[in-house]
């Protein structure tokens, strides 16, 4: 059998938190972690590997020439800059020793899923690919939704892929328009990528723990759908909206949307868009008691980090995960 191990490219989740090397949002999922929060097991694509990525294809100096003089204000201009970067990052060749260690990573997490009697042996696990820069989740800028991520993926040839495309992400246009509009300098934002296990989600969504819309620190707000999170993230359709007391979590209010359509993994890969089943459209996507535990896992999550958190959450049947928590930075 293979050797499979996390290397010095590719620590897991339970390796390290250092930002500098895994990202905001790999960092906050690695504390989660080490804190005992239900997070799916996972690995990182370190940004150390990014680097040594663009080094081994000298494509440092071609982007710093690309970036350097465009004016960010021209849009158009902006655009080719973007694609430019993207389609040279896209084309070059990805380092063999990389490749080897995301495979091995990759072939770690499988053995830990096995192990866990989450998937069969000789089965080859799905996975999320999700963005994690270094400049992400920090208290001052978000950088949310600003890079890719790439679900229900499948393999070791389309981890790597998606890993590479991730990298790619970090210039796309919304990412270099908000850079530079934070005066943040291009080449100090490091791409890291987190792989972790994909939750079959039967309900999922966003949990904030103080009230987005009013303020109200006493309060916490849910949004919940059918299936995976990413319909309510993208807007996709109306969530369940539910209002909870932070002090004694008890429901406060509870708006059930009619939610005709879900996102769900796909055979082979990626998602689909699927109907509702008709007795669900109206239906609360969570239950009375899965909106308690959400909730104080949402007040301990803000009690763990000392401030406001943004959670990404999700259901399969009755089992809880954490797929993500960042500082509110709008409030």
């Amino acid at each position: 059998m293979a050797n499979f191990e996390f290397g010095p490219l590719t620590p897991s989740l339970a390796q390290t938190a250092d930002v500098a090397r895994i990202g905001g949002k790999g960092a906050s999922l690695a504390r989660m972690v080490s804190a005992g929060f239900p997070v799916p097991l996972g690995f990182t694509v370190a940004a150390d590997a990014y680097l040594q990525f663009l080094q081994d294809n000298e494509l440092e100096g071609r982007i710093v020439n690309l970036v350097k003089d465009f004016d960010p204000t021209d849009f158009a201009a902006m655009g080719e800059v973007s694609g430019s970067i993207q389609k040279t990052i896209l084309e070059a060749p990805m380092t063999r020793n990389i490749r080897q260690e995301i495979e091995s990573a990759y072939g770690a997490l499988t053995s830990q899923l096995v192990s866990a009697a989450s998937v069969s042996p000789g089965t080859l696990p799905q996975v999320s690919v999700r963005s994690s820069a270094t400049a992400e989740d920090l208290p001052n800028a978000s950088f949310a939704g600003q890079h890719d991520t790439y679900l229900n993926v499948v393999g070791h040839e389309a981890v790597a892929a998606a890993v590479q495309r991730c990298w790619a992400s970090l210039w796309n246009s919304n990412a270099i328009h908000y850079r530079d509009r934070l005066h943040f300098d291009h080449m100090n934002a490091l791409m890291a990528v987190v792989v972790q296990q994909m939750v079959r989600s039967t309900a999922s969504g966003v949990m904030f723990t103080v009230n987005p819309v009013t303020g109200d620190a006493s309060e916490m707000v849910i949004n919940a759908c059918w299936g995976l999170g990413e319909a309510v993230v993208s807007g996709m359709v109306t969530p369940d909206n539910i209002v909870v007391a932070k002090q004694d979590l008890k429901l406060k209010t509870l708006q059930v949307a009619s939610k005709t359509v879900m996102i769900a993994l796909a055979d082979g890969g990626g998602t689909v868009e699927e109907p509702v089943a008709p007795e669900r459209v109206n239906a609360p996507s969570i239950s009375g008691d899965q909106v308690r535990r959400l909730a104080e896992m949402g007040r301990r999550l803000e009690e763990h980090y000392g401030a406001p958190q943004d959670i990404e959450w999700s259901f399969e049947g009755d089992e809880l995960s954490l797929l993500q928590s960042r500082p509110i930075t709008a409030l």
